[in-house]
């Protein structure tokens, strides 16, 4: 149980650094995000909310595995 724990902590930090990397890589030298429309835009941000949301969740799980691993 601690390793799959342990994964689930992993997946969700990836998750959260992966959503950093991909605004971080849109940004411009003055700092604007640039996209290719305003569909993009707007994908994008439906996206990452979604994945932002389900990296907390997933970390949330690790923790809670991690924690009942360690109590049983």
């Amino acid at each position: 149980m601690l390793i799959i724990g342990l994964i689930m902590v992993a997946l969700g930090v990836a998750g959260r650094l992966w959503i950093g990397k991909r605004a971080f890589d849109r940004t411009n030298e003055a700092g604007v995000q640039g996209f290719n429309s305003y569909k993009h835009a707007v994908a994008a941000g439906i996206m990452e909310a979604v994945i932002g949301w389900v990296s907390y969740i997933v970390a949330l799980i690790g923790v809670i595995v991690i924690l009942v691993s360690f109590i049983s």
